[in-house]
């Protein structure tokens, strides 16, 4: 008999080896370069992909450099997330170092463009309301720490 949290790792079962077959199906849904014809697959994400370019240039000044990595992300933990409507397949974006590496990377490089970019604004953001203005120096330094 097996343990209860055996489907979670890939190498357990042999029956149920779906989290090892689960890594080509982006292969196989998303790419152009490979199939003759287009798919209807292919055509739904095509369209996707247009209509969120079209949406995040309206956003963004510096157009390409942002955007490609924003799509790059969302179809990235799209696709994690569509393996989990799978029987027997964990999902990685549910792993700790996941989630993890996804966000305090977004986070620390948004944290250190705002630093650089408009630091007296950061910097007024460590002052509570209604401090009186000769405290305001020690309390950036208490909120710092």
């Amino acid at each position: 008999m097996t343990n209860l949290f055996s489907i979670f790792d890939p190498s357990t079962s042999l029956n149920y080896s779906f989290n090892w077959l689960s890594l080509l199906l982006p292969l196989i849904l998303m790419p152009k370069q490979y199939w003759l014809k287009k798919s209807k697959n292919l055509l739904f994400w095509m369209m996707i992909n247009n209509f969120l370019f079209k949406e995040f240039n309206m956003l963004k000044k510096n157009k390409i450099f942002s955007v490609i990595i924003l799509l790059t992300l969302f179809f990235m933990i799209l696709t994690m997330n569509f393996l989990g409507m799978f029987p027997y397949i964990f999902t990685p974006s549910s792993h700790l170092v996941i989630t993890l590496t996804l966000s305090l990377s977004l986070w620390l490089s948004i944290m250190i463009y705002n630093w650089l970019k408009f630091t007296i604004k950061c910097l007024a953001h460590l002052v509570p309301l209604n401090t009186p203005v000769p405290l305001m120096m020690f309390m950036v330094l208490i909120e710092t720490i």
